[in-house]
């Protein structure tokens, strides 16, 4: 399995509350965890690694942000759970050795909120558009 988690440097972000469904971002460790990885993951798809930035590009028009929420292996493929441009949550199939898009659906950011029951996936999302929005400010 391709690991995205390898090398890349955090940013400064301020933590702010950027919507009432949103978490409060407080800074804590938990939290400096995920902008760490958040951030490599981002760094890894510009590179191009593994297939995803080809196959975001080809179902949206400006990619200014992605950042992997999850990776399952499965046999012959990896599965993405991926939160592009801070509003779309996307699910990507990329096969192993190829490393090209088998299957690509989206999520709308409320659906995938509900289904993020977990206080850890909820941080983990509220850092990544947290993230997002970082790099969208002029």
């Amino acid at each position: 399995m391709w690991n995205f988690f390898n090398g890349g440097e955090l940013g400064q972000s301020d933590h702010r509350n950027s919507g009432t469904d949103q978490m409060r971002l407080s800074g804590s460790i938990t939290e400096k965890g995920y902008y760490d990885q958040l951030t490599r993951s981002w760094e890894s798809i510009k590179a191009g690694n593994g297939g995803i930035m080809k196959a975001l590009e080809s179902h949206f028009h400006e990619i200014t942000s992605a950042f992997v929420l999850g990776c399952t292996p499965e046999q012959s493929e990896d599965i993405y759970t991926i939160l592009v441009n801070g509003q779309d949550i996307v699910t990507i199939e990329i096969s192993r050795p190829e490393r090209i898009e088998v299957s690509f659906s989206t999520t709308s950011l409320r659906d995938y909120r509900r289904q993020a029951k977990s206080r850890q996936r909820s941080i983990q999302l509220a850092v990544a558009l947290d993230l997002s929005k970082s790099l969208t400010r002029p």
